[in-house]
């Protein structure tokens, strides 16, 4: 669901997982887009308007202060590519 969130509420949203994470835990989370291009038949023509920023997840989970943020392997569907990101509290 991150794909439809304005920038500001993701990094919102991204800075109140890590605050409610506890010390030594691990987040992950799963959206459409990541550093890849739009693909798949159903996100051309629904989700191209909100996979602008997706591949600045990374980077917003950095902003947020979590550390090691890994991009786990992205999967490419029907319904777009798939990225899985891991970060660590």
């Amino acid at each position: 669901m991150l794909h439809h969130l304005p920038l500001d509420v993701k990094e919102k949203t991204l800075r109140e997982a890590r605050r409610v994470l506890r010390s030594g835990g691990a987040f992950y989370a799963l959206d459409f887009g990541g550093t890849g291009h739009v693909n798949g038949i159903i996100a051309h023509l629904f989700h191209r308007a909100h996979l602008g920023d997706q591949h600045r997840v990374p980077a917003l989970m950095r902003e947020a202060v979590f550390a090691e943020v890994t991009e786990l392997a992205p999967r490419d569907t029907i319904l777009g590519r798939v990225s899985y990101w891991r970060a660590s509290g």
